[in-house]
């Protein structure tokens, strides 16, 4: 029972921290946070497919599971969850998140991961929307076919 506990501690933290981290770098550079861009357009968001984007938001978060992809397919992340449960080491300096690449360099895939997300949340703050998230309206099509 014991054992099975530390597992899960483990992962909990690890995961976590991951996801901690790119929090952490929206929060460095400012404006909304992620919790903002989640539903955003067609392609913010876990577990969505690719659509054409609705704007240069929606083109940031292709990029970034890109950037991820690219890092699973390169070999430098052996499977394709790794990026979304691999730490890094970062800094904040001047509202730029900075990877520390002395830390990442043991470890390829943190390095890379640190880079898409350190190039994802410039992107958000180079293309930030003003209030409204615009919808997806390829499934707005498509659900008006359904019916």
């Amino acid at each position: 029972m014991y054992f099975r506990t530390l597992i899960l501690a483990c992962l909990i933290a690890s995961t976590y921290s991951a996801i901690w981290n790119l929090f952490g770098m929206k929060k460095c550079i400012g404006g909304k946070s992620l919790i903002y861009y989640n539903g955003y357009g067609c392609n913010c968001g876990l577990g969505r497919k690719y659509q054409l984007p609705v704007d240069d938001v929606d083109i940031c978060c292709i990029r970034h599971k890109g950037c991820y992809s690219a890092a699973v397919e390169s070999g430098d992340c052996k499977h394709w969850i790794l990026p979304y449960f691999t730490t890094y080491k970062w800094k904040c300096m001047y509202k730029n998140p900075i990877c520390n690449e002395v830390n990442n360099s043991k470890n390829i895939c943190a390095t890379a991961i640190c880079n898409c997300d350190s190039e994802f949340v410039n992107c958000l703050e180079e293309n930030d929307f003003i209030n409204m998230k615009p919808t997806c309206l390829i499934n707005m099509n498509t659900e008006r076919n359904l019916k």
